[in-house]
């Protein structure tokens, strides 16, 4: 990011809110005074780049999480604000999956806007973060096959 937008960035706000999921790197990640916060759509200690509600799905996970964290260096290695989680032992098809993660993110910015604010709130990395997959590591046809099985066999057991 250039140095002028980075310059008005920190010039005008405390917090940058990303929405876009886009890498960014750089004086942007640490110059404004709360850092930049990024939602990602996973429990960053368990299931870190993309797409990781996918991957809790196919891997069968009884719960589903997304995390609020201040961006580092570290693709989805920052610092957790908030993590929230929900059953989804019941879900039976990708989309329920969706629908419960999607619920989630209600009320997380807030919270984590209120917490980066209040002195007795440590920012602490947790010990263990998961592993980290990318989208073109995904090995497209086997598992988008194990995707489509899987929520068929959702919606015809249902």
């Amino acid at each position: 990011m250039p140095d002028e937008i980075v310059d008005k960035v920190c010039e005008t706000s405390d917090v940058v809110v990303n929405f876009e999921h886009e890498i960014l790197r750089g004086r942007i990640l640490f110059e404004p005074k709360y850092g930049i916060l990024s939602f990602h759509s996973g429990d960053v200690r368990k299931y870190r780049g993309r797409p990781a509600a996918f991957w809790q799905f196919i891997n069968g996970e009884n719960e589903i999480g997304v995390t609020l964290q201040r961006l580092t260096d570290d693709l989805d290695g920052g610092f957790p604000i908030v993590i929230k989680s929900a059953d989804i032992s019941d879900a039976s098809t990708y989309w329920e999956v969706k629908v419960k993660q999607n619920r989630l993110y209600d009320d997380m910015l807030v919270e984590g806007i209120r917490l980066i604010q209040d002195p007795d709130f440590s920012i602490e990395r947790p010990d263990e973060l998961g592993d980290l997959t990318r989208q073109e590591d995904i090995e497209v046809w086997r598992n988008t096959g194990r995707l489509v099985l899987k929520d068929i066999l959702g919606r015809v057991t249902k």
